[in-house]
């Protein structure tokens, strides 16, 4: 089950900075706060 939220998380991670990088920055921001929360569900 961790190894799922570590590949929800990098998954995640990657959307947000794409989203950041087209200046999605509201898009962004909420991917980042949903990788804080999978990155500390399962520890």
């Amino acid at each position: 089950m961790a190894r799922m939220f570590r590949v929800l998380g990098f998954f995640t991670l990657a959307i947000g900075l794409m989203a950041f990088a087209g200046d999605l920055v509201e898009m962004a921001l909420l991917f980042s706060c949903r990788l804080r929360f999978l990155s500390f569900w399962d520890t």
